[in-house]
């Protein structure tokens, strides 16, 4: 919490006036979101499988919640911009943090599909043939892949050092791997 420890001048000085404000901005954000964004992502869906083009559709149908509440984050973000007068996208911590965010939720809507397309797996034509039985394992395991990629790409952002933890990796992959050869 230290990091956001140059916000306490801000937060002491808010009054029930500016909690109103923000209450009244994240409401109108829910129901834009809601009754607006919700029903063109819809819309878009069911456009995309008129045409045809199943994989879009389900693509942006199970994205449609990641967009959401990342617009919502944005806008508890610009709520708080406009209370506090001080702008949170600018500051490195709070930059950070909404970016974390962000980024958060474009792995989520990734992971998302893929579970989708884990659970309901569809036959991939590879030459000429139906080979189903492949799919959900390739699925999975570019579900962990994706996993490890947002783990990464935060802690990244975050500044973390990674040499360490990648190094341990690659030692242990070279363990196992001669540990399973025959």
């Amino acid at each position: 919490m230290k990091d956001f420890a140059w916000l306490e001048p801000y937060l002491n000085r808010l009054q029930l006036y500016d909690l109103l404000l923000v209450i009244s901005i994240i409401g109108l954000g829910w129901i834009i979101q809601r009754f607006l964004i919700k029903p063109i992502l819809k819309k878009i869906v069911a456009v995309q499988d008129r045409y045809q083009q199943k994989v879009g559709a389900r693509f942006i149908e199970q994205f449609s919640p990641s967009i959401r509440y990342a617009f919502l984050t944005a806008i508890v973000f610009l709520a708080l911009s406009i209370v506090l007068e001080v702008s949170l996208f600018s500051h490195p911590k709070t930059y950070r943090l909404f970016y974390s965010i962000m980024v958060f939720f474009v792995f989520k809507g990734l992971y998302d599909t893929l579970t989708y397309y884990s659970l309901n797996p569809r036959s991939f034509q590879i030459l000429g043939r139906n080979e189903t039985f492949i799919t959900p394992f390739l699925i999975r395991i570019i579900k962990a892949i994706t996993a490890v990629l947002a783990i990464f790409t935060i802690a990244f952002m975050w500044g973390f050092n990674l040499n360490g933890f990648l190094t341990g990796i690659g030692l242990t992959s070279v363990a196992l791997a001669f540990g399973i050869r025959d």
